[in-house]
């Protein structure tokens, strides 16, 4: 942890910040840390003046300051977020003026949709005006056939989200965690169409989820079985609406559910792809420097058209810092560059630290990057192919250290058979991840038969067959076992020690982990 502080800038800056997000948003600080924001910020730059007149005595302060600011920052920030997603719900019937954020979602008795207020009534307008809220529109025609971008005008009463006290699951509090924090449902007559402005940012977005229509609407021509498009559509896009109840299941229960979200693991497999055809001009120092610059566009690009989700919009800020370190040769350091990654996405939204995906997707990079190299040292293999299988499963089982504590604290259950499905599914999604974007192209260029796009559709059936082959396996999945606060912390900190005692065999850490563990079992008593 020294060296990673002492190597990483933003390590240093993330940890203060974390915290002060996650302080305010348990604890709810008042707001008079704006008085602390302008006396930190005031220090920072006396701070900043010392050590540009080389007062180098005075470097403690100046990374104090830094630190408290951070902090202070990231209470501000989520104080900011919480007022957007708690608001004084006006209490009758109001007409809005809404901007659909995302196509609506099928529900059994409704369409469910994801909106942001752009007007109202004059005497609730400075209350409600930008707030996301959740509409249910009516189940028929004429509701159809919206999509994000879409601008309506409802007449409805809105509501605080009701909690299902028989649930464990905190729908309220989910939806505040995703700036959400009232609800409304739309009589068949109390809506229509109407045009709305939108501002740049919600441009873009609105544009890259019809690039993910369109990419869909692709998908589905070049592959007709239903079951098959669907998790090319999951696979390629991030698209999990056409996913049935049964294959979420089959994904979920084996450990291949990080494979039908579009994340690292997707753009990792196409950053390959495009390094190793510019690979023939790494010696010519310029081309490979406007080849990095253009490998960065095209997964910009792929960011875009996947519908700019936030679990792939952190991979490629991810990668960007890598290549953009390459390009002005300064060679990264892969703690730094992932706590820059987080570090921006939570200056951008905050409340992403409370994200599931977020939590799941760090945790597994940072156990990948920390535990994998020990783990693949432990035997050398001369042949490729068995040293690609176990480079393979080291990695599968690191993630997998990184991410049960979550997904035991969230889900409460453990996917037996998670090495396994990894050395089946990720060799076979990685040659779908090739197939789908080419086939698309070709679809593209030229309306061919459907026959030629066999060898996706081959692909699609072999991989479907696998997962659900493997969910019929007896004891594929441990349910039942949910974590507490207490026991996710503690886990996590048993697997730092025990890391640290494989490394370095000092006794010390020994002892802490004996003492975490007899810590961790007195609580039950």
């Amino acid at each position: 942890m020294n060296v990673i502080l002492c190597h990483s800038a933003f390590w240093r800056l993330l940890l203060p910040l974390v915290s002060g997000i996650t302080l305010q948003f348990y604890w709810r600080l008042p707001f008079m840390v704006c008085h602390g924001v302008i006396l930190l910020l005031s220090l920072f730059i006396l701070a900043c003046i010392f050590i540009f007149l080389k007062k180098y005595s005075l470097r403690g302060l100046f990374g104090t300051t830094l630190f408290c600011f951070s902090f202070v920052t990231g209470v501000v920030l989520v104080t900011c977020s919480l007022n957007d997603s708690k608001w004084e719900i006006p209490p009758e019937d109001h007409n809005y003026t809404v901007l659909l954020l995302e196509d609506p979602v099928l529900k059994p008795r409704s369409r469910m949709c994801k909106a942001c207020i752009a007007g109202s009534d004059d005497s609730i307008f400075n209350q409600v005006a930008g707030k996301k809220i959740i509409l249910y529109l009516p189940l028929n025609s004429s509701t159809e056939h919206l999509k994000s971008g879409d601008g309506i005008s409802v007449k409805t009463t809105l509501k605080k989200p009701d909690q299902n006290k028989d649930s464990e699951f905190n729908y309220a509090d989910y939806l505040e965690k995703q700036g959400f924090a009232a609800v409304g449902y739309v009589r068949k007559n109390n809506w229509r169409l109407q045009e709305i402005s939108m501002d740049f940012i919600d441009r873009i977005k609105i544009k890259g989820l019809r690039s993910q229509n369109y990419i869909i609407h692709i998908i589905k021509e070049i592959i007709p079985e239903e079951k098959n498009s669907s998790i090319a559509e999951a696979l390629f896009v991030g698209y999990k609406s056409d996913l049935s109840p049964e294959l979420k299941s089959a994904f979920a229960e084996t450990g291949a559910a990080h494979i039908l979200a579009v994340s690292g693991l997707h753009l990792s497999i196409l950053f390959t792809a495009l390094c190793l055809i510019v690979a023939p001009f790494n010696n010519i120092s310029y081309l490979n420097q406007i080849f990095r610059i253009l490998i960065i566009l095209l997964l910009w690009f792929f960011t875009f058209i996947t519908g700019l989700s936030p679990s792939i919009v952190r991979a490629c800020v991810m990668t960007s810092f890598f290549c953009i370190g390459i390009v002005i040769n300064r060679k990264s350091f892969t703690m730094n560059v992932l706590a820059a990654s987080a570090l921006f996405m939570l200056l951008y939204n905050p409340l992403y630290l409370f994200d599931v995906g977020f939590q799941l997707s760090y945790g597994a990079v940072i156990a990948i990057v920390l535990i994998n190299p020990y783990l693949v040292k432990i035997k050398e293999f001369k042949s490729k192919i068995s040293g690609y299988f176990w480079e393979l499963s080291c990695v599968s089982i690191a993630a997998q250290l990184g991410t049960t504590p979550v997904s035991m604290f969230y889900f409460g259950q453990f996917p037996a058979i998670f090495l396994l499905t990894n050395i089946f599914a990720i060799p076979i999604s990685g040659v779908l991840l090739i197939l789908l974007p080419l086939s698309i192209l070709l679809r593209i260029i030229y309306d061919f038969p459907t026959f030629i796009f066999f060898p996706v559709n081959i692909s699609l059936d072999f991989f479907v067959s696998g997962i659900e082959m493997l969910n019929n396996i007896p004891f594929s999945i441990i349910k039942g076992i949910r974590f507490d606060m207490w026991l996710l912390i503690n886990s996590y900190l048993c697997i730092y020690l025990i890391f640290k005692l494989i490394k370095n065999r000092q006794p010390h850490y020994l002892y802490a982990l004996v003492f975490l563990v007899v810590l961790q079992v007195f609580s039950y008593l």
